[in-house]
Order: C-alpha cells, then sequence, then structure tokens
C-alpha cells in the first residue's frame, strides 16, 4: 500500500483502518454474514502497517508506503476483502488515503505444539474477573490472557477441551483505539507481547489466524512465529 494523499495518520490509527477494511468487506457482510456488531465476534485480524519509511511527528505518523499481515479463520471473508480492494483500492485512515497496489497470500505450514511468537499489533487483554474491565497491569496479562483465551476457544469457537498455555517473557505497553467517540474510553491500554504459546497445534493455529486477545477486528492481537 502506497500514501496517495494526505500528510499524517494518528497514532492510533488501528480503529480507521478497521473502519475502511470493514467498508471493502460490504458484500460478504451481505451475504454472509454482519462484522462489527454486538452480537458477534471477531474471525479476523491484521498488523500494524509494516514500512520502512516511518516519521513521526507531535500528530501522529507519515508513512509513505508499507504492508498489511492479514488473517482469518474464515477463507470466503478473504476472497471477498480481494473483491472489494479489486472494486475499491483506496483505504482511508482519517484524513489520509493508501492505494493497496498488491495482494499476495502466503501459506501457512503446520503449527507446531510449541513455539515462540511476538506481536505484530498490540493485544487487548480483557479482565477475565471483570469482563467490563481491560487489564492494565502488566503483572496480570499472563493470567488473564490464558483464561480469556481458553473460554473463548471453547465457548466461541466449540472447542470442547483447548490445550493451550501462554507464556509471556516480555510487553511493552501501548494504546489502541476501540471507539470512534471522542471520550476518554474510546482509546484504552494494550501490550506488544513476546512469548511463548504451547499446547494443541490445532488451537494455536485457530488462534494464529482468529488473534489474541479481544477486539481482534480492529487491528489487534496479530502475531507472528519468532
Amino acid at each position: 500500500m502506497e500514501r496517495t494523499s494526505g500528510k499524517m495518520i494518528p497514532y492510533e490509527y488501528n480503529y480507521y483502518l478497521a473502519m475502511s477494511l470493514y467498508s471493502r468487506l460490504g458484500i460478504y457482510q451481505q451475504k454472509v454474514r454482519p462484522l462489527h456488531v454486538p452480537s458477534s465476534f471477531s474471525v479476523f485480524t491484521f498488523s500494524n502497517i509494516i514500512s520502512r519509511d516511518v516519521s513521526t511527528g507531535i500528530n501522529g505518523l507519515k508513512i509513505d508506503r508499507g504492508f498489511l499481515v492479514f488473517r482469518t479463520l474464515d477463507d470466503r471473508l478473504l476472497e471477498y476483502l480481494k473483491l472489494g480492494l479489486a472494486l475499491n483500492p483506496v483505504l482511508k485512515i482519517a484524513d489520509t488515503s493508501f492505494t493497496v497496489k498488491s495482494v499476495k497470500e502466503v501459506e501457512q505450514n503446520e503449527m507446531q505444539g510449541e513455539l515462540e511468537f511476538r506481536t505484530l499489533s498490540p493485544v487487548l487483554i480483557r479482565d477475565f474477573s471483570d469482563g467490563r474491565k481491560y487489564v492494565v497491569d502488566p503483572d496480570r496479562i499472563e493470567e488473564n490472557l490464558n483464561l480469556t483465551t481458553e473460554w473463548f476457544l471453547k465457548n466461541k469457537l466449540g472447542v470442547q477441551e483447548p490445550r493451550v498455555k501462554i507464556e509471556i517473557f516480555k510487553s511493552h505497553r501501548k494504546t489502541a483505539r476501540i471507539s470512534s467517540n471522542a471520550g476518554k474510553n474510546s482509546i484504552t491500554t494494550c501490550f506488544n507481547l513476546a512469548g511463548k504459546i504451547t499446547g494443541n497445534p490445532s488451537d494455536i493455529l485457530l488462534l494464529y489466524y482468529r488473534g489474541l486477545g479481544s477486539k481482534t477486528g480492529l487491528g489487534l492481537g496479530c502475531w507472528e512465529v519468532s
């Protein structure tokens, strides 16, 4: 993708990019299932913009060109996204536009039962004891991420006996936008992580394509094997 108009994008640009991607998935939402609604859960994730051309300023970031990693549990969604981008390849982030120049599919090898990982976009971790809150204390990341991951695999994806354990080696606090509102709750704490995942390879693969943590469809929780 290349910047074709505008100058800067907000530091917390994930929400604006997510809304632009959702707009390219209109046909999917008409024919398959709605996205970004309270009754649904995210079946995809995407990374931060990965680029060597990044300049920081007081008001945000200047990125001339880069690429995204996009993953989904539903292969149909990927096909509809490619169709939407073919019809309109422009993604808007606030007042800046990027044009998607190409899309490349990459096959993923089978997951091992133990692997080290690092995140490509920050992880938003819900407090398992109070679902209205998110984790802000780094010391509580590992416990809550494991509890919420096990719950999600079992209750949303139908895994009968989830077997995944996540160990956190490093964490770095970040912020992400989770709402278009101007209030204080629209931007919240999340974390870039590095660690180890062990367990059932098929369970790990589900997390690879869906992402870790909450609100992955807003460009959170994308990770790669390190």
